[in-house]
C-alpha cells in the first residue's frame, strides 16, 4: 500500500534494502523472525512458543520492560502478558523482540518507518557463539515485514548498508518507561542519537505502554 510504498523508497532504500511480506494477521513479528531463521527451520508458531518459554524462563531479565495493568500487581501483569504471547494473533512488541533475540541469538537491526533504526541484541553472557545478524522492517504500530536487499541491473543483489547511528534497545525503552530501567540498575541518563528521537517515540509512548489493550 502507499504507506510501505513510501517507507521501501524511502527509509529503506537508504540502505539498499526493500521490504518483504512474509505473513500478518496478528502474528507478523514471528513470520519475520522465521524468515530470519530460517536455516533452522522454524515456523511463527514455534517462534512464539520459544519466547513465550524464553519470557517464563529468564523473567527477571524482560519484568521491568512489561507495564503494570490497571488492578493487577506486577506479577500478575507478567504472566497476563507471557499468556498472551503464547496466543496466536496477539502482536509482539519490543519485548518479544528482545527476548527472541537472546532465545534464539540473534542481532536484528530493526528499520523504522519514523527513521530511527534500533538495534536487538541477545543479553549478554548467555551464547557462546556470535549471533546471527538480520534486517527487519517495522511501520510503526503497525506491522513488520522482512527485508532483502535491492538488485542491481545486472541482477546481482546489492550490500545492505549499516545505518551510522543505532539506538540500543535500553535507550528506546528508556525513552518511555523511565522508572522500569531504573529499576532494573540501568544508568539513567540515555546516549540518545537526538532530542527528536526521544520526542517522536513520547508521541506513541500511551500505545506503547498499553500492550493489553491495544493487542
Amino acid at each position: 500500500d502507499a504507506l510501505w510504498a513510501a517507507f521501501d523508497g524511502g527509509e529503506l532504500k537508504k540502505y539498499n534494502l526493500r521490504s518483504v511480506e512474509v505473513g500478518a494477521n496478528g502474528d507478523c513479528q514471528y513470520h519475520v523472525l522465521s524468515s530470519v531463521l530460517c536455516d533452522v527451520n522454524l515456523d511463527a508458531h514455534a517462534i512464539r512458543q520459544g519466547v513465550a518459554d524464553e519470557l517464563t524462563a529468564r523473567n527477571g531479565l524482560y519484568k521491568d520492560f512489561v507495564p503494570v495493568s490497571d488492578g493487577q500487581d506486577h506479577d500478575a501483569s507478567y504472566a497476563a502478558f507471557v499468556e498472551k504471547t503464547r496466543t496466536a494473533g496477539e502482536w509482539g512488541d519490543h519485548v518479544t523482540l528482545k527476548a527472541a533475540c537472546t532465545k534464539y541469538n540473534l542481532s536484528l537491526i530493526v528499520f523504522r518507518s519514523d527513521g530511527h533504526p534500533v538495534h536487538m541484541e541477545p543479553h549478554p553472557g548467555i551464547h557462546s557463539q556470535p549471533p546471527k545478524h538480520g534486517n527487519i522492517a517495522y511501520l510503526s504500530q503497525i506491522h513488520y515485514r522482512a527485508t532483502e536487499p535491492l538488485i542491481y541491473k545486472n541482477k546481482k543483489p546489492m550490500r545492505a548498508k549499516k545505518p551510522r547511528k543505532l539506538v540500543s534497545f535500553e535507550v528506546y525503552v528508556r525513552s518511555f518507561m523511565p522508572a522500569a530501567l531504573s529499576a532494573a540498575n540501568r544508568p539513567v541518563e540515555p546516549k540518545v542519537a537526538s532530542n527528536k528521537l526521544v520526542w517522536e517515540i513520547n508521541q506513541n509512548a500511551e500505545e506503547n505502554t498499553q500492550y493489553a489493550s491495544q493487542k
